[in-house]
């Protein structure tokens, strides 16, 4: 095996590492291996998704040769590495059958370097799963979507937000007894003197993973009739061209166009008008057969939400408030917007404010804010304290975000250091000699500088970091450090 450094911003004892390992690879493949690895680094931490954070990150690939290529379906695995398979050949979860070769592998980054381990299946369709391992697929169309999605759930404490799952918790989720104004993103609210629930109602959540070459396929569902348009959410696989399925709301056709490739993919249709109360039937049958060899015309899910008018529910993807989010029981919780995150809608590249605030606060709570401290004397007088915090604000490598996005307040204080024989006396460097404690004292001609001549003593630094991507700090944005600094 080969490990590869994609990423390096720092030591791994101060940062989050990523290690990405290729399942399905052969030798020959180790190329392609790599230009996928760092394609999906790129989509992930050089785009939208993570690319605030990317500093706070290092990101490896390591090269498992494969004896097969490609990865096993109908739940049996090539002879690969960390055998990756799918239970069937629809375009669903893939599973590991060599998980503590999977552990082995990621190791070889260093003993701490394998924060968040993900194995990339040599699979050019959908396909993964989240845990332990973070597992997707090479796929151009859909790797990036399940892997920052499955991520997600791993890097920031988030549970689901679309409806028909089971998983509801973290900072994007809140019980639907609990009183709006005290929703754990209260602080996010566009409108927080008008709070009230958005209001809907899911008609159909099905999770079909139906082959449309066995026939239709036939929901049904009823309408109250109060509601002022509705919203149709279908994913779908192999419908590669137009007519490839057929869709029909009360046997009327929806126009339908193919996406051009066979891999699964996301549709939303809308409408500006409810339905009438009364029953009503969604079918969806096969257009043009798949050609011979080709994956088949899967029907994978299907939700229809009708949604009250303006401003009782507002659309806007960008509006935070009480959102209803139905669970497989049919529990209903909160979460922050319509479908403006993708740990809702999984298209969407990504995190809406309040998942992002989640995301700095959970990486930093797990980093120390000062990377290195250090004394020296440059020549004779005073000595010199340089703080160097993670690269962020003014210390990105990419450039500063500008100081009403992001920046740091840095804060000194010193009170004497006590002898060597009061050390001596009371067991500590911090203390007087009789055995109290001096206060510390505000420096303020050092406010904000990162380098600072300095007089012998004890010393205090104190870093704080603010963004406005963090509303709500919860005690992880600071940092401290303090000593004893002699004398040149």
């Amino acid at each position: 095996m080969e490990v590869f450094e994609i990423i390096k911003n720092g030591p791994s004892e101060n940062r989050i590492d990523v290690v990405f390992m290729g399942d399905g690879y052969t030798p020959s493949e180790k190329p392609k291996f790599l230009s996928d690895i760092r394609r999906l680094t790129s989509d992930m931490w050089g785009a939208q998704t993570f690319a605030s954070v990317l500093p706070l990150f290092n990101i490896w690939a390591v090269f498992a040769p494969s004896n097969d290529s490609g990865i096993g379906v109908g739940g049996k695995p090539k002879d690969t590495p960390f055998g990756l398979y799918r239970d069937g050949t629809e375009l669903r979860g893939i599973y590991c059958s060599k998980p503590n070769e999977a552990r082995k592998a990621c190791t070889l980054t260093g003993p701490a370097a394998c924060d968040y381990p993900s194995l990339i299946a040599n699979d050019d369709y959908y396909g993964g799963l989240g845990g332990e391992f973070v597992i997707s697929t090479r796929s151009n169309i859909s790797g990036t979507v399940v892997l920052r999605h499955e991520m997600g759930h791993n890097l920031v404490e988030v549970g689901e937000e679309y409806d028909g799952g089971q998983v509801y918790s973290g900072v994007n989720s809140e019980p639907a007894d609990r009183p709006l104004s005290e929703l754990k993103w209260a602080h996010w609210f566009t409108d927080p003197d008008n709070i009230a629930e958005q209001k809907s109602v899911v008609r159909v959540q099905d999770y079909a993973w139906y082959d449309l070459s066995h026939g239709a396929y036939t929901l049904n569902f009823s309408s109250d009739g109060t509601y002022a348009r509705w919203g149709l959410k279908i994913s779908a696989s192999g419908v590669d061209v137009d007519d490839a399925m057929r869709v029909s709301v009360d046997g009327v056709g929806l126009e339908w166009r193919g996406v051009g490739h066979l891999d699964r993919s996301f549709f939303d249709v809308r409408a500006d008008s409810g339905f009438e109360k009364g029953d009503h039937t969604l079918t969806f049958a096969l257009g043009i057969p798949a050609p011979p060899g080709a994956p088949i015309r899967q029907l994978c899910s299907v939700q229809l939400i009708e949604y009250a008018a303006e401003p009782a529910f507002h659309m806007d993807n960008s509006y935070i408030s009480a959102y209803p989010t139905i669970s497989q029981s049919g529990t209903k919780t909160y979460r922050p917007t319509n479908e403006g995150c993708l740990m809702r809608n999984m298209g969407l590249p990504i995190f809406c404010s309040v998942c992002k605030e989640g995301l700095w606060t959970s990486l930093l709570s797990r980093l120390h804010l000062i990377d290195t401290i250090t004394t020296t004397c440059p020549g004779p007088g005073a000595p010199l304290i340089t703080v160097t915090p993670l690269p962020l604000a003014q210390f990105r490598p990419g450039g500063d975000r500008g100081r009403d996005v992001e920046r740091f307040a840095v804060r000194w204080y010193t009170r004497p250091a006590p002898s060597r024989l009061a050390r001596q006396a009371v067991g500590g460097a911090g203390q007087i000699g009789n055995g109290t404690t001096e206060a510390w004292r505000r420096v303020r001609e050092l406010d904000d500088l990162f380098v600072g001549t300095v007089h012998p003593g004890m010393w205090r630094v104190e870093v704080e970091f603010r963004s406005v991507e963090v509303r709500s700090e919860g005690g992880v944005m600071e940092g401290r450090w303090e000593g004893r600094v002699e004398g040149c």
